[in-house]
């Protein structure tokens, strides 16, 4: 397969960064996804702790710390929101009392 030249790649960057809001760049929203992703994966790394103390109770991560929990996803967005926090990066998860089994 022949190599893409850079030229259309710049052109395609020019024009998505064009179109985003004034001070988000494609950078920041890269970023973003990739600190969003590791919360995430520490949520789901640490899931048997997570279950002693909050089994059936949705958990909020950021940065390898549980910043909010509660009965339900709609409590826990509240918390969040009252707290200014970035949802962007912020993992949100269900902690089941039970280990789930996945089966394919």
């Amino acid at each position: 397969m022949p190599e893409q030249s850079e030229a259309p790649r710049s052109k395609m960057m020019e024009v998505c960064a064009a179109a985003l809001p004034k001070g988000l760049s494609i950078h920041r929203i890269a970023a973003e996804i990739e600190q969003g992703a590791q919360n995430k994966l520490w949520v789901m790394n640490h899931m048997a702790e997570l279950r002693d103390k909050y089994a059936d109770q949705f958990v909020a991560c950021r940065d390898g710390r549980i910043i909010a929990n509660a009965n339900s996803s709609e409590a826990v967005f509240r918390r969040l929101k009252k707290k200014r926090e970035n949802l962007s990066v912020v993992a949100v998860e269900f902690v089941p009392k039970e280990p789930v089994i996945w089966l394919l």
